[in-house]
Formats: C-alpha cells, structure tokens, sequence
C-alpha cells in the first residue's frame, strides 16, 4: 500500500508599513548670508547654526555665509536669530541686521526689504517670554503673534526702534515655504532630450536632465532650451537671468544697439540713463553718450574734462565740480581721500580726515585713532581734573581752600585713559578711585567716594588737604593735582527740649524720670532726619514737622519701654536725601528711670 504524502506549501507573507514625514530633511543646497552689529546667534527650524555673540564687530555684507545644505525641511521653514549690541561683548554705540536667504539659487529671504517679526527695544536686555506652550522664542512653532513687523536692514543709527544704543538686544522670526516637488522628482535619471521634458518638473540643459527649480539660466548651453525656463533668456552668447530688456545682459555691441535705450560702452552694454563718460574706451562709443567728449585718450564730462586745464590752485578751486589735490586739479567726484597731499586741501574734500601726516576717509581715521590711543598715545600721565567735589558741582578754578559738607565727600573728574588715580588726605592714601571708559577718546572718567567717614567729626573745622596722584603703570610716570586745602562744617546737631515730665531739659538739675515711655521732643534744621539713641543704640527716628519758612523744624518721638535703672540719650541728625552727610551727636544726657 502506498501512502500518499500530502504536501503543503506554506506562505508568509509579512507587511511593514512606514511613513516619510512630510518635513524630512531634504538634501538641497542653501546659504544663509549675515550682516550684523555686534555678536549673533541663529537658528534654522530650532538648530543652532551659528553663534558668535561675544564677539564686538562692525557690520557689512556680509559678516558671514553659513551653507544650510541638508538643515532645510519640505514645508514652513522657521529661522529665528538675535543680535547682541555690547550685551555680552565689548560692542558700543549702534546695533545692525540684515539677512539673505537663497535655496537652490533661489532667493527665499531678500535683503533690505524683508519683513521680519522682531522683539525689543532699544537697551532691552531680557529676551522675550514663554508662550503659552512654554516654547521659547528660537522654537519652530513659537507663537510670535505679539511681536513688531518691520523691514530690514535694521539700522539703529537710522533710527529704528531696536540696537539703537549698547547695550541692547533684539531678536527676529521669519519664515518661508519650500515646495515638496522640489525634492520628489529624481529629474537626473533623464539622459536625453524627449525623455527629460516629458516629466513635470524637468528642464533639458542640452546636456543633462534637471529639475526645474534647481536650474538656473547659466547652465543651459543653447537658446532653445534656455527659453524653457521662465526668467531665463538668450543674450546672443549664452543663456542669462533676467528681462531681454535688460541692456547689461548683452555681450556684443550688435545686440545691445539693438536696443534703442541702450548705449555699447565697448566692452559692456548699459541702460543709456546709468552710463557715464568713463565708463566708455574709446572716441566712436563715446561720442555716442550726449554730454561726453574725448579727451584724446579717455571720455569724459566737460566739466571734468575742464579740470585738467586748471594748473594751479587759485583757478581750480574757481571753476565748478573741481578741487586741488596739492598738486593737481581734479574733478570733486572723481577723486579720493587718498589723492591729496596737504592737510588744507584734504580738509576741503567732505568725508576726508588728516590723521598728521596723511588724508584718509572717516572710517580709516578713526580706526588709525583708536589704534594710536591704543599702542602708542598711553605712555604718559594728565594731572587729574576734578569736575565735581562734594555739593560742588563744577569745580571751581584754580580754587586753594573750599568747604564741603560731607565727611565722605564725592569725588569725580576726567584723567588720560590708561591712568590710575589714587586719593590721599594729609598725604595718607585713603582709597584708589574707580577709572572707567576712555578708549575711543583717549579720556577716562574717574570718581571716588570714601567708604567709611575717614574725618574725625568731632574736630571741628579742622583744615585738610586733599591731593590727586595719577599714575601710568606702563611707564611710571606720575602726575599730580592739588594739594587743595578744605574744611568740613559740621552738620548742626539738633537740640532736645523735653524728655518725659521734664519740660525743658537744658536747664534741669537732676534728669530723673517715672514714665517708661517717655516722649520726647526737640528742634532740629529743616530737611533733616533725626535718629534717637539710648545706651548706644539707636531706638527710633522721630517724626518731623514745620520749619519750611524758618528753617528750623520740630521733631517728636515717644521712646519704646525703658527699664528702670540709668541710661543715656543723645540725637543725631542727618541731611535727607544725602545721609552720609550728618552731624555731631547732642549733648549725651545721663537719666534715671524710677
């Protein structure tokens, strides 16, 4: 008997199932280009992809281009960046942003006239608050609602609202779209023509397959296939961006005169609006510009043609749109700062500067300035001038004795950058005053103020000198001012009356009292404050009334409980608003409490 074996094939099959998320990081090119003032930091859908803020530095275009390859997603995209302006670094005076953004040779971010969202004031430090998701300001989804609009550059010398003066912050939002198809359609599998243009999103270079948004003009190779893509035009030569009206994107002079507007330079075609006589290299293109001449060796205007004949000061300096060099006359446009010889006619040219021995434009000055005042003009000391001396505030001249108030007298004034300034009573040194700013000018201020009452009030006007003595640590000189000669006036101590039951203590015989909560009373000189001690310490400040029109206030008080035995008790007072100023203790009476 045969047995038959029944066999059974068994199949699995096995499903996964996944998702590409529609914000997936994209391999695509991008840049992100930067002008700033001072430090910054930026963000690309909540990625840090720049940081520099503690670094001080002028702005320009630009301070720096970052490549965002593979940091862009399909979809809202979100850059977020903040600008510090001395907050965290040396930076001083204004503060300045601008960004551009290009993705695939596209421009997503415009400079100069992109709206943002931004944060702050000018002089704001604190960054912006929580949302009410708790997310922070450099989030993707960071609800911006309530910030400002506003289009860069943010400039604040030209008077925007933020980084208008150091230190200060401001923070920016922006957001852009970036099309999915960009990154779907696979265009370079494409290897010819027919094939190519049959897929949406595909461009023939006349040499490979590309997707649309990524060719630029430049890479088609032929005029056919240059005019597939919008924006895109033949200029007789080769493929450019742009209007076929634009004069500057043809290469020969046949296609440029083809334009009536625009004018062959011979070697450039421009708008005939925009050329000007130097731009032109020859007699026959220049003579083609109304208002040009040739000179017999370049194009110009008459009046900068003219300029050349001037041969000496006098006469150029007479005849319009021209200016002396020192040694030649030249038309006022077509020069530079560097051209002139003497300080006089360096001068007369706006925007130029004598730094001593040259003519340089504003910026160059100023920078040789700060580096002179840097490296070479420290050596060296200033007497210290003193600006402000206790209740003085402008210091009197050539001044030999004065009287202050205050046994801790304020003290401040101007000394050479890089000095330091030390402070001596009777030639003992009480302190070194504190030096600040200067570096740009060359001049630093300097103020002191003693910590503690270095005077002995109970010497009364006592006379004391006060001498200055600047010191320069690179070289060691030593410059000094005063001595000045000055008096203290002691703050007039106020005067008790009565103390409890004794009605005018001045003229008591014996200072015995029953009450444990004795009140007090007593004159004292309008606008002071009054402090009450007993044993040594104070109790209580009474309560002061009248003297507007005298001059002498009253002052009242009841003590706290006192126990029974002998104590003492004196007053002090003490001017308001300026309480380092006080006066000597009153008369120390000794009592009895029954």
């Amino acid at each position: 008997m045969t047995n038959k074996l029944l066999k059974k094939i068994i199949i699995f099959f096995f499903l996964a199932l996944f998702f590409i998320p529609l914000n997936k990081t994209l391999a695509v090119t991008g840049q992100l280009s930067l002008a700033h003032n001072d430090g910054a930091q930026c963000f690309l859908n909540n990625t840090e992809i720049f940081n520099n803020l503690s670094r001080a530095q002028t702005h320009k275009y630009w301070n720096r281009t970052i490549n965002i390859d593979n940091k862009l997603i399909a979809g809202q995209n979100y850059l977020a960046c903040r600008v510090s302006n001395g907050d965290g670094n040396r930076g001083t005076f204004f503060g300045f942003f601008d960004a551009e953004l290009i993705v695939n040779s596209q421009t997503m971010i415009p400079r100069n006239n992109a709206d943002w969202k931004y944060f702050g004031t000018g002089g704001s430090i604190v960054p912006p608050p929580l949302d009410s998701s708790n997310r922070v300001w450099h989030e993707s989804l960071y609800n911006d609602n309530n910030w400002f609009v506003g289009s860069a550059p943010f400039n604040g010398e030209k008077g925007t609202s933020v980084l208008t003066r150091a230190p200060d912050n401001a923070w920016f939002r922006k957001s852009f779209y970036l099309d999915p198809l960009w990154f779907t359609t696979n265009c370079s599998s494409y290897t010819n023509r027919p094939a190519c243009l049959n897929v949406t999103n595909c461009l023939w270079t006349g040499t490979y397959c590309l997707n649309y948004n990524s060719a630029t003009c430049s890479i088609f190779n032929n005029q056919a296939d240059c005019l597939t893509k919008t924006g895109c035009f033949w200029n007789g030569t080769f493929c450019a961006s742009g209007s076929s009206s634009n004069c500057s994107f043809y290469t020969n002079k046949t296609n440029c005169l083809s334009l009536n507007y625009c004018l062959w330079t011979g070697y450039s075609c421009l708008e005939s609006s925009s050329a000007i006589c130097s731009n032109f290299n020859n007699q026959v293109d220049c003579l083609t510009k109304a208002g040009c001449i040739w000179t017999g060796s370049y194009c110009s205007a008459p009046s900068v043609y003219n300029c050349s004949y001037q041969n000496n000061r006098t006469s150029c300096l007479n005849t319009s749109g021209c200016i002396w060099t020192g040694s030649y006359c030249v038309n006022t446009s077509a020069t530079t700062c560097n051209s002139f010889i003497t300080q006089i006619d360096c001068l007369n040219r706006l925007g130029c500067y004598w730094n001593g021995s040259y003519c340089t434009d504003s910026q160059h000055f100023y920078d040789q300035e700060r580096y002179n005042i840097r490296n070479f003009s420290l050596n060296g000391c200033w007497n210290p001038t003193i600006h402000q001396f206790d209740k003085y505030k402008i210091f009197p001249k050539d001044v030999k004795e004065i009287a202050v108030e205050s046994a801790r007298p304020l003290i401040t004034g101007l000394v050479k950058y890089g000095n330091k300034v030390e402070v001596f009573i009777n030639n003992n040194s009480i302190g070194e005053a504190v030096v600040k700013e200067g570096e740009y000018s060359g001049v630093a201020n300097f103020y002191f103020k003693p910590k503690q009452n270095f005077i002995d009030l109970s010497k009364k006007l006592e006379t004391y000198q006060i001498k200055l003595v600047a010191t320069n640590p690179r070289d060691n000189s030593v410059c000094t001012t005063g001595p000045i000669s000055f008096i203290i006036i002691p703050y007039p101590a106020p005067i008790v009356h009565r103390f409890g039951e004794i009605n005018y203590v001045q003229r008591a015989n014996i200072l015995s009292i029953s009450t444990r909560k004795p009140l007090i009373t007593g004159l004292v000189k309008y606008g002071s404050i009054v402090e009450i001690y007993v044993d040594n310490k104070m109790v209580g400040k009474p309560k002061i009334k009248e003297g507007e029109k005298t001059g002498v206030a009253n002052f009242y008080m009841t003590l706290p409980g006192l126990t029974p035995g002998q104590h003492t008790l004196y007053a002090i007072a003490k001017k308001a608003g300026q309480e380092d100023i006080e006066s000597p203790s009153s008369q120390v009476y000794t009592f009895t409490v029954k």
